[in-house]
């Protein structure tokens, strides 16, 4: 599969791992504009309201108003079934200068961050790896390149978070709906787990687990 043109960069923290192994299969990412339609206010919580609709069409939410039924334009996912979003992380990028005895010492890259990768000898790091100490890079200037882990998007709904089931949270790479919870307001902030929050569930395949998914297609081939 060739990278070019093929997906947006989608952030993740230390759960990359679990992607990694094969454990996280989903993503939940709340629905922007936030689809909340409460009368009298505050009463979200009890209003009828429910979305309907396909992927290519995009869904309508509907809520119930003074008895009467209302519906929004519809609602899409920033990442389409088929799409291949790669994965942004914190990271850090090292000069590697050798060590005079065949080995390798990281310097850290104290330059700007090429747009491409670099020609010399480099070294990238990523936090969720506990491997170095950082200073850490934010994911959201990751370049392409220093991408280490692509996806495939297999499958997205929306939902309201609070209502995941046990074997969903698994699949969000975690043991328990309450591990999920705390891993939520980690996010989202401590109370905001008490507000019913429309979310799209993305499920997810991983296309690539070192950054050059067509290097890989053309080695798995020349072993068939």
């Amino acid at each position: 599969m060739s990278i070019t043109g093929c997906g947006r960069g989608i952030i993740f923290g230390h759960l990359v791992t679990a992607i990694i192994r094969g454990t996280k299969t989903q993503t939940r990412r709340p629905i922007r504009p936030e689809p909340l339609h409460a009368d009298p206010p505050g009463s979200y919580q009890h209003c009828h309201h429910y979305f309907t609709g396909v992927p290519e069409r995009g869904w309508a939410y509907y809520w119930m108003r003074g008895g009467t039924w209302n519906s929004t334009q519809p609602f899409f996912p920033r990442y389409k079934v088929g799409s291949c979003p790669w994965v942004r992380e914190a990271w850090q990028l090292y000069h590697l200068h050798s060590d005079g005895d065949g080995g390798w010492d990281p310097y850290l890259w104290r330059e700007a961050v090429p747009p491409d990768r670099p020609r010399q000898r480099h070294m990238i790091d990523y936090k969720a790896d506990n491997s170095m100490d950082g200073p850490w890079r934010t994911p959201l200037h990751m370049p392409r390149w220093a991408s280490r882990v692509q996806l495939e998007i297999t499958d997205v709904r929306p939902e309201i978070v609070q209502r995941i089931s046990e074997a969903d949270a698994v699949a969000e790479g975690v043991e328990s709906v309450e591990q999920f919870q705390k891993e939520w307001e980690s996010l989202h902030g401590s109370m905001s787990w008490s507000v019913p929050t429309w979310v799209w569930v993305y499920t997810f395949r991983v296309v690539s687990n070192t950054g050059r998914p067509e290097i890989e297609a053309a080695t798995a081939a020349g072993r068939g």
